[in-house]
């Protein structure tokens, strides 16, 4: 069996233990025998963006591609500012 694994919590290098139900669901995964790909979805803020949230242009947690044997693939999916204000609107609403 293969499973495919997108997700958007995952360890990074400032916070080893964030995303650790996923960590310790694939290292089950792992240990039945169970192979699987994870892609760690990473957002990336456009510049007006980082302006506008007044961060450091380009600043971003670094994912960890691998803890506990457990490999993680980073893809970084850059946010324009209709994502941004509607992503925010969608998630002040729920």
């Amino acid at each position: 069996m293969k499973v495919l694994i997108l997700t958007n919590l995952f360890p990074y290098i400032e916070n080893k233990s964030s995303g650790i139900l996923i960590t310790n669901r694939l290292k089950f995964y792992e240990a039945n025998g169970i192979s699987y790909k994870a892609i760690a979805i990473v957002k990336k803020d456009s510049r007006l963006i980082e302006y506008i949230k007044g961060k450091m242009l380009g600043k971003y947690s670094a994912v960890l591609k691998e803890i506990d044997g457990v490999r993680y693939e980073p893809v970084i999916v850059k946010r324009s500012l209709p994502f941004f204000i509607a992503s925010e609107l969608f998630s002040s609403m729920c």
